[in-house]
């Protein structure tokens, strides 16, 4: 398993996300967490091809600090070791 993930949390703003994916430029998995948007995320329009994206989706927005919480919770459950954080829209 990759030692790093990126943590993207994300709420209604599918296009910032799909920029800030096409921003990275090396493989590296990516941790997406929908924080309760109302158009759910579609994992496959999201395009990434560069590593493993998984997607994690909140029942109801709750504010980024819960978002990147749940993302670090998944993250070390998950045996991830470095956790970079991104916004999306960055």
């Amino acid at each position: 398993m990759d030692d790093l993930i990126v943590l993207i949390p994300c709420f209604n703003n599918e296009a910032g996300l799909i920029k800030t994916l096409s921003s990275i430029q090396d493989k590296v998995c990516v941790l997406v967490v929908d924080d309760g948007s109302y158009k759910k995320l579609d994992k496959q329009k999201l395009n990434y091809n560069l590593g493993e994206l998984f997607l994690i989706s909140l029942k109801k927005n709750s504010g980024v600090a819960r978002a990147l919480n749940a993302g670090l919770s998944w993250a070390l459950e998950n045996n991830y070791k470095y956790i970079a954080r991104l916004d999306a829209g960055d």
